[in-house]
C-alpha cells in the first residue's frame, strides 16, 4: 500500500466502505491528472471518493455494479441498461 504524505496535520487518508484505508496526497482534490491506480479495489476507493466528495453516497449495489464494470463481468451498456430498468427509463 502507498503510504499518505506527511503533512503538518498529519497523513491525508480516506476510509471507503468496505473499511480500506486509502492515502491521498494533498494534490489530489481537485487534480487534472488523475491518480495511478494499482488495482481494481484501487478504483473502487477512488469512484467512492470522488462520490462522496460531490455530495453523493453510492450504495452497494451501485458499487457493485461499477466493480463488474470495472472487471469487464458487463459492458457500459449493459450497465446502463440496468439503471434504466431500476429507474424505469426509455
Amino acid at each position: 500500500m502507498r503510504t499518505a504524505p506527511q503533512t503538518a496535520w498529519g497523513p491525508h487518508v480516506f476510509t471507503t466502505l468496505a473499511g480500506k484505508e486509502v492515502p491521498m496526497s494533498e494534490g489530489d482534490a481537485g487534480s487534472e491528472t488523475p491518480a495511478p491506480v494499482q488495482s481494481r479495489e484501487d478504483a473502487l476507493a477512488l469512484i467512492e471518493k470522488g462520490q462522496q466528495l460531490a455530495g453523493h453516497f453510492p450504495s452497494e449495489e451501485a458499487l457493485d455494479r461499477a466493480r463488474r464494470l470495472l472487471d469487464g463481468t458487463i459492458t457500459q451498456e449493459q450497465g446502463l441498461q440496468e439503471l434504466n430498468a431500476k429507474y424505469k427509463r426509455t
